[in-house]
């Protein structure tokens, strides 16, 4: 009863919660349908969510974070989930151990991570895997 799509949205709006209390966050779900999704994909999927909303939580200092999650015409997933902190310089980060977890887990679903981030001006991660 816990491997469900409805149970995933479930426990990302309540890590989102838990982590981002403090922050206003903007919250948007479209997917009129539920994708077929085995275990371990949607347990990538909702670690490489929770890994990024804790890296908000611990270092962006941001106060507005934004996530979406849908599923378009090409039956992709995407999750994008941005903020306005102070950002990072990604030439500098990306050999550390939460940026490679992110990449395997990303790598593991088949999908594209895409991360974009600027010193001063916030941070965005966008993943896109296939269904």
């Amino acid at each position: 009863s816990n491997d469900s799509w409805e149970a995933l949205i479930s426990r990302m709006r309540q890590t989102a919660s838990q982590l981002l209390v403090d922050f206003q966050v903007n919250w948007n779900i479209d997917m009129p349908v539920y994708p077929e999704l085995d275990m371990e994909k949607r347990r990538d999927l909702y670690m490489i969510y929770k890994e990024s909303l804790h890296n908000i939580h611990k270092h962006s200092e941001a106060k507005q974070v934004y996530i979406e999650l849908f599923i378009d015409e090409n039956n992709l997933i995407h999750l994008s989930i941005g903020d306005d902190g102070n950002g990072f310089d990604p030439e500098i980060s990306k050999e550390g151990r939460g940026m490679n977890t992110l990449k395997r887990r990303a790598a593991k679903l088949g999908g594209e991570l895409n991360i974009t981030s600027r010193i001063g001006s916030g941070t965005r991660i966008h993943l896109r895997f296939a269904v």
